[in-house]
C-alpha cells in the first residue's frame, strides 16, 4: 500500500496495480504529460510536452524513482508538483499538490538501476473526490477533518459543553423572555431598543469569554429571542397600539386641543372616558343680549356670526389647554384638568378668559364691516372639584363635568351682566391665583346654593398693575366695609367718589342703588350683607 497526500496533508490511498506494457528510457517523452523525477535527482518544473531526465541510473532497483501526472488537458497540469519518500519494500508517502479540483492520472515508475525504467506499476487517482465544505474553506479533504479532530483530542484542544448548559440556556431563555417583555411594554420605545442592544452585546461578550475557556455556549437561541422580541413589539406597537392611539385621538379631538390629543396617544392607557372626581376649574362664555341680536339677523347670516365667534374663543381655548364641554346656542362652556391632568389649572383658564376677551375686541371691526351688530361677551370662572366623565343616556352619551362648583360659575357668569364685567372668578380661583390682583365684586347667595361666596373681577398680575389701580382697589374694599357695617353715609360717599372718578365701572353704580333701597327698606337685623341673586 502507498499513501499519497493531497494538498499538504490529506491522505488518498491507492493500491500498486498491474505492470504497463510500455518501457520509458532516458530519451522517451510522451506529449501532454508533466515528468516529476525522485530519488537522487532534482526537481524539476517542466513544461507540458517537454522534459530531460536526468540522474535516472542513480535509481537502484525496486525503488520508485518518479511519477507520471497527467490532467484532463494540458493546461490542468500547470502548478502541479510531487514528492516521494520510502521505497517498494515498504510503505511509501507520495505528496502531491493539486492547485484545483480536475481529474488526475498518476503514473508511477520504478526504476531498474541501469537507467531504465520497468514497466512495473500504473496507478489511476479519479478526481480526488474526497473533499468536504467546512467552515474554514469551501474544499478541505475529508481525512484531513478525521485528522484535526484526533489532533484536538489528543492536543486537549477540542471545545467542550458542559451536559448541564442545556440547563443554563433554557434559564437564560426564560429570563431574556420576561425581562425584556416587561422593559419593552413599560419603557418608551427608545429605552427598550437600547435594552435590547445591550442584550444582545452582553450575550455575546459572555459566549466569547466562554469559548476561550473552552467552553461552547448556544448563541444563536438567545440572540434570535432578543431579536424577535423586538420586531413583535415594535410590530404590536405600529399595527395595534397605533391603532388605539387612532381611536383615542378621533375620540378626544372633538373636544381636547392637537397637543393634547398627542400628549394622550403617547400613553393611551393613562386617559379614559370613565367618570372621574378632579379639582378642576370650568369656564362659561355668553354672548349679551344674543336675543335682539338674533331678531335683526337672517338666518344664514346669524350663523356665520356665531360660527366665527365660536371659532375664535375655542382657538383661545385651546391654546391654553383647555377642553371644550359644549357650544350652548350663543354660549360655550370649556373646563381645564380634564383628560389630561392640569396642575395649574385655574391659571390656564384665567389667561385663557383673559385672551378672550381681546379676541373679542378684535373681532369687532370685522363685524362692523360686514354690517353685524358688536357683541359683548361675559365670562364667569370657578373652581372646585367636579365630576367628568362620559355621561348621557343610551341614545346620545357626551364627555362633560358636574357638579356644585359647574353650576356656581354658570351662576357667576351670568352675575357679570349684574355688575358690568366682562369676567368674573369665584373665590376658590381668586385663592389658587394670590399673584393675580382682582377687585371683590360681592358676596352672593346664588340660586340653589344656601352658603354664599364672594365673587371678584381679575384685573391682571398684581405686580403689572399701575397704583392709581392699587389706590382704586384700595378705596372699594374700604367702601364695602362701610356698607356691610351699614353706614349707609359713609358708603355712600366712598361709592359716589369712585363712581365720579370712574364712570365706566358700573360696579359703583350698582352700590349707590343699594344703599338707597336699603334706606327706603333697611334690612333685618339678621342682614350679613350678602346679595341673593334673582335671577338665574
Amino acid at each position: 500500500m502507498l499513501h499519497i497526500y493531497v494538498n499538504t496533508d490529506n491522505v488518498a490511498d491507492f493500491v500498486i496495480g498491474a505492470p504497463n506494457s510500455f518501457t520509458l528510457s532516458s530519451g522517451g517523452v510522451d506529449a501532454g504529460k508533466i515528468y516529476v523525477v525522485f530519488g537522487n535527482s532534482s526537481l524539476d518544473e517542466l513544461a507540458p510536452a517537454t522534459l530531460e531526465l536526468s540522474g535516472l541510473a542513480t535509481c537502484s532497483a525496486g525503488t520508485l524513482c518518479g511519477a507520471v501526472i497527467e490532467g484532463e488537458a494540458p493546461g490542468d497540469l500547470a502548478g502541479m508538483s510531487a514528492s516521494f519518500a520510502g521505497d517498494l519494500n515498504n510503505d511509501g508517502e507520495l505528496d502531491l499538490a493539486v492547485p484545483n479540483s480536475h481529474d488526475v492520472t498518476v503514473s508511477i515508475l520504478i526504476g531498474l538501476g541501469d537507467g531504465s525504467f520497468a514497466p512495473q506499476t500504473l496507478v489511476d487517482v479519479p478526481g480526488l473526490n474526497d473533499l468536504r465544505s467546512t467552515p474554514v474553506g469551501e474544499r478541505f479533504n475529508g481525512v484531513e477533518i478525521h485528522a484535526n479532530v484526533i489532533s484536538g483530542i489528543l492536543d486537549g484542544r477540542l471545545k467542550a459543553q458542559p451536559h448541564y448548559f442545556r440547563g443554563l440556556e433554557l434559564i437564560l431563555l426564560v429570563a431574556l423572555a420576561v425581562g425584556l417583555t416587561l422593559l419593552l411594554s413599560l419603557a418608551p420605545v427608545g429605552l427598550g431598543m437600547f435594552g435590547c442592544l445591550v442584550a444582545l452585546v452582553v450575550i455575546f461578550v459572555a459566549n466569547v469569554w466562554a469559548f476561550a475557556r473552552g467552553w461552547v455556549v448556544p448563541l444563536a437561541a438567545s440572540e434570535v429571542l432578543v431579536a424577535g422580541l423586538f420586531v413583535t413589539h415594535t410590530a404590536y406597537g405600529y399595527f395595534v397600539e397605533s391603532r388605539g392611539r387612532r381611536a383615542l385621538s378621533a375620540l378626544f379631538g372633538q373636544y381636547v386641543p392637537p397637543e393634547l390629543v398627542r400628549e394622550m396617544a403617547s400613553n393611551p392607557r393613562r386617559f379614559g372616558m370613565q367618570a372621574v372626581s378632579r379639582d378642576m376649574t370650568v369656564l362659561f362664555a355668553d354672548v349679551r343680549g344674543f336675543t335682539g341680536i338674533a331678531e335683526d339677523l337672517e338666518p344664514p347670516e346669524l350663523s356665520l356670526l356665531m360660527n366665527e365667534f365660536l371659532t375664535v374663543m375655542t382657538r383661545v381655548i385651546h391654546r391654553h389647554r383647555g377642553t371644550i364641554d359644549k357650544y350652548m346656542g350663543d354660549a360655550v362652556m370649556a373646563f381645564w384638568g380634564a383628560p389630561v391632568p392640569d396642575p395649574e389649572h385655574a391659571r390656564n383658564a384665567m389667561r385663557a378668559a383673559f385672551e378672550m376677551h381681546g379676541a373679542m375686541q378684535s373681532l369687532l371691526p370685522r363685524f362692523r364691516k360686514q354690517g353685524w351688530p358688536e357683541l359683548g361677551v361675559g365670562i364667569g370662572l370657578n373652581s372646585g372639584q367636579m365630576r367628568v366623565g362620559n355621561m348621557g343616556s343610551e341614545f346620545r352619551i357626551a364627555y362633560t363635568v358636574l357638579g356644585d362648583a359647574v353650576n356656581l360659575g354658570a351662576r357667576i357668569e351670568s352675575l357679570t351682566r349684574e355688575y358690568g364685567v366682562t369676567v368674573a372668578v369665584g373665590q376658590q380661583t381668586r385663592e389658587a391665583l394670590p399673584d393675580i390682583g382682582c377687585l371683590e365684586l360681592d358676596i352672593v347667595r346664588v340660586r340653589g346654593k344656601e352658603r354664599p361666596v364672594a365673587i371678584y373681577e381679575p384685573l391682571g398680575p398684581q405686580a403689572e398693575l399701575d397704583n392709581e389701580t392699587l389706590a382704586m382697589c384700595k378705596r372699594h374694599e374700604r367702601a364695602l366695609q362701610l356698607y356691610r357695617t351699614r353706614e349707609w353715609d359713609d358708603a355712600e360717599r366712598e361709592f359716589y367718589l369712585l363712581h365720579q372718578s370712574y364712570p365706566e365701572r358700573r360696579i359703583f353704580r350698582v352700590y349707590l342703588d343699594r344703599i338707597a333701597l336699603c334706606r327706603n327698606e333697611p334690612p333685618g337685623a339678621d342682614w350679613d350683607g350678602v346679595f341673593t341673586q334673582r335671577v338665574k
